[in-house]
């Protein structure tokens, strides 16, 4: 009786230790999929959160008591970030401008099916989402200072935003192998659609050019302008859903979990780097030139592999009574 009360507290000192070093979520992932989840900051991936742990790992639907489930519900997404220009300590924040880049509503969809030991289901969840809208007249908007010295770091009047949003649809399965371990695995559908209006400095484009990572007539042209400042990129639509460019592509999970003991859950899952297609779309590529002033022009912009990278969860969940 005192070794499993020793145990006990060994188990809830080390979960309250490790509580403190959760980070923070970047752009490609949201924290959390459905109310549960989200609610513990995201912790999924070794109990069980609904249907929205197909999201996270797929082996845990087993978990699941009932025939079926049913997950509605949708995320409210919302960017306050700010800028600032370290030379002149002046800032520009996100927050004071929209253009239908947030906040905005994202969809979450699941439903579950439980036939003996294997349980079935699909949705539909935001996998990512996040936006900035800085506006034209900040400094983020000034072309470089051009060697002639002619309106040396003009505004140029140019946007300079953003929006990413990707969509998942998983459809998933898990089996319960025995009473202590079952394994699940998901195919992943993905929509990518992305609004950017950014200005990119002469230093920056040309190492972009150097690496390979940006080509085309424009960068030609460029060498011809009396006082060239940069290039502005323009691929963006003022619509909730709809994007500037966009592509589908696809990805995968596989998920393990293996019951350590009566309470305690080990849960493991990877999920594969995403095969997306090129995004595309119409756009407007200007270069922007100190005496010439601005010279747009319009056409079809890709962005190439723009996928999500691997990524594996593993966790311990235990239940002290």
């Amino acid at each position: 009786m005192q070794f499993k009360k020793l145990n006990k507290c060994i188990i809830g000192l080390f979960l309250y230790m490790i509580s403190f070093y959760t980070v923070a979520t970047y752009g490609l992932f949201l924290e959390g999929f459905g109310s549960i989840s989200r609610g513990m900051g995201g912790t999924a991936v070794s109990h069980y959160v609904g249907p929205a742990s197909m999201m996270v790992n797929p082996a845990t639907m087993s978990l699941s008591d009932t025939t079926g489930e049913v997950l509605l519900g949708f995320d409210l997404i919302t960017t306050d970030i700010s800028a600032t220009n370290l030379g002149t300590g002046e800032k520009v924040s996100s927050s004071t401008r929209s253009n239908n880049r947030g906040p905005y509503v994202a969809p979450q969809f699941a439903f579950t099916s439980k036939v003996s030991d294997w349980t079935f289901g699909v949705g539909m969840f935001a996998q990512a989402g996040v936006g900035v809208e800085y506006g034209r007249s900040s400094f983020l908007s000034r072309g470089d200072i051009g060697e002639t010295g002619y309106a040396a770091g003009a505004d140029t009047g140019l946007e300079n935003a953003s929006r990413l949003f990707i969509l998942d649809i998983p459809f998933s399965a898990s089996f319960k192998v025995n009473d202590d371990l079952s394994v699940g695995a998901t195919l992943d559908a993905k929509w990518t659609g992305l609004n950017l209006d950014y200005l990119f400095g002469n230093k920056q484009l040309a190492s972009l050019g150097g690496d390979g990572r940006a080509s085309g007539s424009l960068l030609g042209l460029l060498g011809t302008l009396p006082d060239p400042r940069g290039v502005h990129i323009s691929v963006s639509e003022n619509k909730e859903i709809s994007s500037g460019v966009d592509g589908w592509g696809y990805s995968g999970r596989l998920g393990m979990l293996y019951k350590m003991a009566p309470k305690t859950n080990l849960g493991i899952s990877y999920m594969f780097e995403s095969k997306m297609n090129d995004l595309k779309g119409n756009g407007t590529v200007t270069a922007v030139d100190g005496i010439a002033g601005n010279i747009p022009i319009e056409g079809q912009i890709r962005v190439l592999n723009f996928n999500t990278p691997a990524k594996l969860d593993v966790g311990v969940s235990s239940s002290i009574q």
